[in-house]
């Protein structure tokens, strides 16, 4: 069978490397050929592109219009399937098998990783948006997502005729550290992601201005870059931050950004999964994270994982946290149920899942009574 994974472009996210790490591990036996359509050939990260996988552009082809090239090359191609992995890639994907007919478009399986409601609360015309998904998916003949709750708000969403929805992880680490000994407290605290307004690092830093009230020789590290970077360097040096709290910028890997970390800080709006708990626990690293959707309650088994906040707020939170800092029994509990999270979610397990996914399909040509629920 021959897949077609679509994706906007390869700049450096959580969708795309996931997707890189996939296509680097694929089997040769497998019996699924995989090639990469990508909107548009743009990002840092097509260098890690597996040589034998073939990438073809759409040039920058929007949704509607992209559509037409999209099914060009899916028949072109003799393409089985089509893989996505972001809305609009599912729109764009869905539109172009409607062109193709019935009997001449390939079978779709649609990638969401994001929560529904969150989603659409960022976007325009969400009652639009809405509808044509309505519309839309039922035409593919499964979802996926990384969590069951993304899938539940999808399947509320469409009703009776939603397609199969199957929970495939993520794959996130190569493997699971030794546990390395923690500190009586905690006193160097960081976060890695994105700087970008979802992540909600003004909280991180407003809850660490109240727990250096109460602990002066902590500090906080914020590894990443982003749009957000000249309003959270704002924000320090407004709160007398400086010397205390550092915006490190992008680092290669995540080992880098743990190394001499005491704990792991989230405080996301939104975690649609939460690739950088995962991390943290594999490294040993306890995590202490606001309890946001879906991924933080999931990933961290409602607070056994690690320290699970009901709370926005940065005087509460950093009490919770500074709690936690000081309670060496409690992190150590949280880093040994940590290693076994995060062994849910090595990359070879995932190769796995998504593997053994894919060849029910090819062995059942109409992808009924194979997958989901």
């Amino acid at each position: 069978m021959k897949i077609a994974v679509l994706l906007p472009h390869l700049r450096t996210g959580g969708i795309e490397r996931g997707m890189l790490s996939l296509l680097q591990r694929w089997p040769d036996d497998s019996g699924l050929e995989v090639i990469l359509i990508l909107q548009s050939r743009k990002g840092d990260l097509l260098d890690h592109v597996p040589p034998h996988v073939q990438v073809l552009d759409l040039q920058g082809a929007k949704v509607v219009g992209g559509s037409k090239v999209l099914a060009y090359l899916l028949h072109r191609e003799a393409v089985d399937l089509v893989w996505t992995a972001t809305n609009a890639a599912n729109v764009m994907a869905l539109l172009a098998a409607r062109r193709m007919g019935r009997r001449r478009a390939p079978r779709l399986v649609l990638g969401e990783h994001i929560p529904l409601q969150a989603f659409l609360d960022t976007r325009r015309f969400a009652p639009l948006r809405r509808a044509i998904m309505r519309q839309l998916y039922p035409d593919a003949v499964a979802i996926t997502a990384p969590l069951q709750p993304i899938l539940d708000e999808h399947r509320a969403m469409i009703g009776r005729r939603c397609p199969p929805c199957v929970v495939l992880p993520n794959p996130v680490v190569d493997a699971i550290a030794t546990a390395r000994p923690l500190p009586d407290r905690a006193r160097h605290f960081v976060t890695l992601g994105r700087l970008s307004p979802e992540k909600g690092y003004d909280l991180a830093i407003q809850a660490f201005a109240e727990l250096h009230k109460v602990q002066p020789d902590a500090r906080l590290t914020l590894h990443g870059d982003g749009p957000e970077r000249d309003r959270l360097q704002a924000l320090i040096a407004r709160l007398r931050l400086g010397d205390v709290v550092t915006l490190a910028g992008a680092v290669p890997d995540a080992q880098t950004a743990f190394r001499g970390a005491d704990m792991l800080w989230c405080t996301s709006h939104v975690e649609g999964f939460g690739n950088v708990l995962v991390e943290a626990m594999a490294h040993g690293v306890p995590v202490a994270s606001v309890n946001c959707p879906f991924g933080p309650a999931h990933l961290l088994a409602g607070g056994r994982g690690g320290l699970l906040c009901d709370t926005r707020n940065p005087e509460q939170l950093a009490q919770q946290i500074a709690a936690f800092a000081q309670d060496r029994v409690a992190r150590e509990t949280a880093q040994a149920e940590g290693f076994k999270i995060a062994a849910g979610y090595t990359k070879d397990s995932a190769v796995q899942a998504h593997v053994a996914f894919f060849q029910s399909l090819s062995d059942n040509s109409d992808g009924s009574d194979t997958v989901g629920s």
